[in-house]
């Protein structure tokens, strides 16, 4: 069992806890926790494991440290990941790529999160911008969630 595993298997505990809204992330954790025990490492030795390593660590510490972790909403309904800081603007910008099945070996899902804040342009343009402020660790589960673009435009500052 990896360092990772005992406060994450806790924290599938206390997600479970807090009722059926929040049981849908505890059983992405559990899988995670599940294939991060029985993996293959030629299987799962990607970049993008990797990474979701590294973030599964993070939080891991957050936990063992006491520290707050917080729950990621996607569309602000649906909790979907697990953060070790909040985020200063109350905005997580994600950016995702799906799991790719039909490669050999299956390319996990990568993401990549910021945190923003959402704001509109002076000269009336009406197209919204993102402002990063930072990194935002986490761990993230969009498995079976539909994938969709969103643009957001440059500041009119720097196109002209």
């Amino acid at each position: 069992m990896s360092s990772r595993q005992g406060p994450l298997y806790w924290l599938v505990r206390r997600l479970k806890g807090y009722g059926p809204v929040y049981s849908e992330l505890a059983d992405h954790l559990r899988r995670y926790l599940h294939r991060d025990r029985r993996r293959r490492p030629a299987l799962w030795a990607s970049e993008a494991r990797a990474y979701m390593d590294i973030m599964a660590d993070e939080v891991a510490r957050a936990v063992r440290a006491h520290r707050k972790i917080y729950v990621g909403l996607l569309d602000g309904v649906e909790p979907r990941g697990i953060f070790t800081s909040g985020v200063v603007g109350g905005i997580a910008f994600t950016a995702w790529s799906p799991e790719c099945a039909g490669h050999n070996p299956v390319v996990p899902e990568r993401y990549v999160s910021l945190d923003v804040r959402l704001r509109t342009q002076r000269d009336g343009d009406t197209r919204r911008l993102l402002d990063a402020k930072g990194w935002v660790n986490g761990l993230l589960f969009f498995e079976s969630y539909k994938a969709r673009e969103a643009v957001f435009g440059w500041p009119s500052s720097w196109i002209q």
